[in-house]
């Protein structure tokens, strides 16, 4: 689906701030891998570029050239999925800023025992949900948009909050956008949807005019990125713009950058899905289940004391479960969960053992009803009694 999907880069995104951590790398290394392609280096490599955010079923896929890198964490993706599968929706593929880092883990950590597993680390720059994508749909006649940059105060705003309410409505900050155009006394006006809702100062007038005049001869209208934030008795508008002394020429003279037009309102979820991660973290191991599949991880010293760390994540296709060894956690004694497989050892859980997860009292619930599930589990792939 995604390969037939115009690239839309979402708004708010800072290229230089990568603040948002995907999950679930240890799944998807081999595709991290081939993403950094040459890049790549046993140590650590690095490298910055665009990717997209998949909204699906249940979640939200981190991709790079239609290769899943990770997911975002159950909580963003709930917080962005409406505005993603909105972008969608209208035949546009959401993009933001990525940063994607790989590396061997022997190498990395100057243990030869550990070599020849990949350890990878993607994060992403993602701006407030409300602030993604405009709030109000592009101009009809023809226009460019300016590169954002410094933020610039509206003036006169107060005077029409009728017009500026229903957009800052629930009271917030959201992403507007907005023509400039020159007006009386050598004023930049701003116009939402073709109808003023303040003006520029004069210093920033001055410096924006030029460009304004100089698109106008070009039979473009001039466009630019805004914000609106209010409460239910005022509503204030800036406007971000690049500098107009650093404009790029390919701006004033290039081809005309406009903004996709987006569905109107909600949407379904799209096919191809991507089921949430559930993760029981226990002493020196996490249980991750995703799917028809569930991994144990071992990272860190604890895990390391416990007993030998495997080069990679175990990973357990749960028709292979066949049986579920559980000892419950005391307030003064860890609990054990082991999960058996077709080709699982017998005997009793011990904390060395690659299929065991120690755990402590406070989480105790949590992997009580995991022991539960894996059993129902375990039952269905026994089939019913002969």
């Amino acid at each position: 689906m995604s390969d037939k999907l115009v690239p839309y880069r979402l708004w708010g995104c800072r290229p230089d701030r990568f603040d948002t951590e995907i999950e679930g790398e240890f799944a998807w290394t081999d595709h991290i891998v081939r993403t950094l392609g040459a890049a790549f280096e046993p140590a650590g490599a690095e490298i910055r570029r665009e990717v997209s955010l998949l909204p699906e079923t249940h979640g939200v896929s981190v991709r790079a050239d239609g290769l899943t890198l990770g997911i975002l964490g159950d909580g963003d993706a709930l917080r962005y999925g409406p505005v993603l599968r909105r972008v969608v929706a209208g035949g546009y593929l959401p993009t933001v800023p990525g940063r994607i880092w790989a590396a061997d883990a022997g190498a990395y950590n100057d243990d030869p025992a550990r070599s020849g597993r990949v350890i990878a680390r993607v994060s992403v720059s993602l701006g407030a949900p409300a602030r993604l994508v405009p709030r109000n749909d592009p101009p009809d006649v023809p226009y460019t948009l300016l590169p954002p940059g410094r933020t610039l105060q509206v003036t006169g705003e107060e005077r029409h909050f009728d017009l500026l309410h229903p957009y800052a409505d629930p009271p917030g900050k959201y992403a507007l956008l907005v023509t400039l155009h020159e007006a009386d006394g050598a004023l930049v006006e701003v116009r939402v949807d073709d109808r003023a809702c303040g003006y520029l100062g004069r210093r920033s007038s001055a410096r924006l005019l030029p460009i304004v005049t100089h698109l106008s001869a070009r039979g473009l209208g001039t466009a630019a990125r805004a914000a609106v934030s209010g409460s239910r008795l005022a509503a204030e508008v800036t406007v971000s713009v690049t500098p107009a002394d650093e404009i790029d020429e390919r701006v004033l003279d290039g081809p005309p950058v406009v903004v996709p037009r987006l569905a109107p309102g909600p949407v379904a979820d799209p096919p191809d899905p991507v089921l949430p991660m559930h993760r029981y973290h226990g002493w020196g191991g996490q249980i991750v289940v995703q799917g028809d599949r569930l991994w144990i991880l071992r990272e860190g010293p604890v895990a390391r004391a416990l007993g030998p760390v495997p080069l990679t994540p175990k990973r357990i296709r749960l028709r292979d479960v066949v049986d579920v060894q559980f000892r419950p956690a005391l307030p003064q004694t860890d609990g054990m969960l082991r999960i058996v497989t077709g080709s699982g050892r017998d005997g009793a859980p011990a904390s060395a053992d690659p299929d065991t997860v120690v755990f402590h009292h406070p989480d105790r619930q949590r992997f009580q009803a995991l022991a539960e599930w894996l059993r129902h589990v375990a039952a269905v792939n026994a089939g019913p009694p002969s």
